[in-house]
């Protein structure tokens, strides 16, 4: 889980480091095509059952994470648990709420999730356009 109490840069990246990511590199496209098909598979099975992934068409997702969302989290991730599916709430505290980031003056009040939560939406699917 991710707490964040200032902003960082992960950049360590020495020659050997590169030199297996220069290797990778013609692999990159068909592992991130896999990937996608996967993810295609996962949102047909799941669609109507939790939140899934919102995606752009005119973008191609990687995901690295397939993030679901339901209101009954907690009970899902435990019987995910039993059926030997691993899962990992990875910001429990939203980014904008981080005290990293509180300097932006963001807060609770200029959330959308929270805006349309308060409206009755039980889940908020986040793209940028």
């Amino acid at each position: 889980m991710y707490h964040h109490d200032e902003v960082g840069v992960n950049s360590r990246l020495d020659a050997l480091q590169a030199a297996v990511l220069l290797a990778k590199l013609p692999y990159l496209q068909s592992w991130s095509e896999a990937r996608r098909a996967n993810a295609a598979r996962y949102t047909k099975e799941l669609s109507g059952v939790v939140g899934t992934p919102a995606t752009d068409p005119a973008n191609e997702h990687i995901f690295h994470q397939y993030v679901i969302e339901s209101d009954r989290r907690d009970a899902l991730q435990a019987h995910l648990k039993e059926a030997g599916i691993g899962t990992a709430v990875y910001y429990p505290v939203p980014l904008h709420l981080q005290p990293c980031f509180a300097y932006l003056g963001s807060g609770r009040a200029r959330c959308r999730c929270r805006r349309r939560r308060r409206s009755g939406c039980s889940r908020c699917r986040s793209t940028r356009r």
